[in-house]
């Protein structure tokens, strides 16, 4: 339904096209991954983005809910750092909505009242799956980084790195598959340019080396998801 992807670092204050079109086709590929799963079929994206009912989702306060509801969580608990999802900026694919995974997963164990912080946004998860009659709907992140390797007057560098977290939501508002921060990394075959203090999005090559690792991670994705969920 909607998937997020953590900004890919760089020296620029704006979210960038190459950026979009790295986080879109991980959405491409995680939704073909899963439709090969056995026993799945995913619903067109289109069908979705077009539908009343995300709309109104979108529209509801069960997101801003659950924002407060974290954030209320970590004062209570002195917590020193602002959490990663502060500090992150993401990037949404084309024509899709953001809905942070770690409104699904948080990173710690929060509670409200006594009530666990992901509860008010699971429960209303689950009550779209019951209007739009599906059995669980998908919530990924992705996460972009990279690894310095050999740095030069004349050539700079980086691996690409590429992680997805991926949770299933039920109708009953139950995580039926959670990768929980991130089963395993990958890192790209082939090297990206670095510059000013990150890496060069606007370099030669740079958008096809993070596809490829993207390629990487949603395969290894699979074939663990598969052996979970699968039919």
């Amino acid at each position: 339904m909607s998937f997020v992807g953590g900004i890919i670092k760089d020296n620029v204050e704006y979210f960038t096209e190459e950026q979009v079109t790295i986080v879109t086709h991980g959405a491409n590929e995680l939704h073909k991954a899963l439709s090969s799963i056995d026993g799945w079929t995913v619903v067109p994206f289109e069908e979705t983005l077009n539908s009343e009912d995300v709309k109104a989702f979108f529209a509801s306060d069960a997101i801003q809910k659950t924002a407060e509801a974290i954030e209320n969580a970590e004062n209570h608990l002195h917590m020193d750092k602002i959490h990663n999802a502060k500090k992150t900026r993401y990037v949404t694919p084309t024509g899709m909505m953001p809905l942070p995974y770690n409104y699904i997963v948080p990173s710690g164990h929060y509670y409200v009242n006594n009530t666990k912080v992901e509860d008010f946004i699971l429960k209303p998860v689950g009550e779209l799956c019951e209007k739009l009659d599906v059995d669980a709907i998908a919530i990924a992140d992705f996460q972009f980084a990279y690894e310095k390797g050999m740095m030069t007057k004349l050539m700079n560098r980086v691996t690409p790195i590429v992680r997805v977290d991926v949770a299933l939501v039920d109708k009953s508002g139950n995580m039926i598959l959670y990768s929980d921060r991130g089963w395993d990394q990958f890192e790209g075959d082939d090297y990206a340019r670095y510059s000013n203090g990150g890496v060069d999005m606007k370099a030669s090559g740079t958008v096809d080396v993070y596809r490829a690792a993207v390629n990487k991670a949603v395969e290894g994705f699979k074939k663990k998801a598969a052996a979970k969920i699968g039919k």
